[in-house]
């Protein structure tokens, strides 16, 4: 893996970012509920008929991120969908079409590099992270809330990883795919217990109905070991 990780690096490819806490959860959600904000030619990853995945993901950048100069919290809401293989760097872990995305600072939200054709909100998130709890919540510029995530397994045991995720967006009828190889020593697990914490039906998650989730229905959730050095490495967004 260590060999993996330096090709990436100096490979001149990527924009590097480092953060020192990440947190993702996926939730089992109707595919009735999405199948309306996902372009025509994209298609979600059903874990059984009717039944897909929505992701709430959360990094905390520092200020040695790239274009960074201090550290910034960002919050993407996105679907799990099916592959392209064509577009793919490898085989990744996961798919997904990015819905929405958020930011805590001006400087972030202003770095081209850092939100490329990606649909952030343009006014910065409020967002709290308690490592010790691992839990996140977050919040429009006004305060309102849009969800408190909280981890569903109190036995973590860490290890290092490499993986890559493949990623959409779009903007009007244009398709866009890029994708992310993320380093990090990180705990997974797919042990359902109690709800993961409360979601509100706030714009960000454009118009899902995410009240009425189920919470305790966590397909499968990700944390990595909070104040540890991980990576990502991010390739630009293209047309397709």
């Amino acid at each position: 893996m260590e060999f993996r990780i330096e090709e990436l690096r100096s490979s001149g490819e990527y924009h590097i970012w480092s953060f020192d806490f990440a947190f993702s959860s996926s939730l089992e959600i109707s595919t009735q509920q999405i199948k309306s904000v996902l372009p025509p030619n994209i298609h979600p990853m059903e874990i059984r008929p009717g039944v897909s995945l929505l992701n709430i993901s959360v990094f905390d950048f520092t200020g040695e991120s790239h274009t960074l100069t201090q550290s910034c919290v960002e919050i993407i809401v996105g679907i799990h969908i099916l592959p392209h293989l064509g577009l793919a760097k490898e085989l990744p872990k996961m798919s997904l079409f990015l819905l929405q995305m958020g930011a805590t600072t001006t400087e972030f939200l202003n770095s081209p590099d850092a939100v490329d054709v990606q649909p952030f909100i343009k006014k910065p998130l409020q967002v709290e992270i308690d490592r010790e709890n691992i839990s996140v919540e977050c919040c429009d510029h006004k305060g309102e809330k849009i969800f408190l995530m909280q981890k569903q397994n109190n036995s973590p045991v860490y290890s290092p990883d490499l993986f890559y995720i493949q990623t959409f967006c779009n903007q009007g009828d244009s398709l866009y795919s890029g994708g992310v190889f993320l380093e990090s020593n990180k705990f997974e697990h797919q042990k359902k217990s109690h709800p993961i914490g409360k979601f509100h039906n706030h714009s960000f998650f454009q118009g899902i109905d995410v009240e009425n989730l189920d919470t305790s229905d966590c397909y499968i959730q990700t944390w990595s070991k909070p104040g540890s050095q991980g990576t990502e490495f991010y390739t630009p967004f293209k047309q397709y």
